[in-house]
């Protein structure tokens, strides 16, 4: 499969039986990067991606109030 880079402006075009795909010049490098990595390091990059993606706990209501400290 061969995939063509543009300039970021200018979104690269890849046609697939679902539809147009549009990538950047840094999505293009992205896939590129990845296709090159073990398969071992795809699942690690792959499990990174969906701990990034999920949504993250408010810090704020898990803080405890600080107690000043007496003097």
């Amino acid at each position: 499969m061969s995939t063509t880079v543009q300039s970021s402006a200018k979104p690269a075009s890849r046609s697939s039986a679902q539809g147009v795909l549009r990538l950047t010049r840094d999505e293009v490098q992205v896939l590129q990067y990845y296709r090159d990595l073990s398969d071992t390091d795809r699942v690690a990059t792959r499990c990174l991606l969906q701990a990034l993606q999920r949504p993250r706990p408010e810090l704020a209501s898990q803080a405890q109030p600080a107690t000043p400290a007496e003097a």
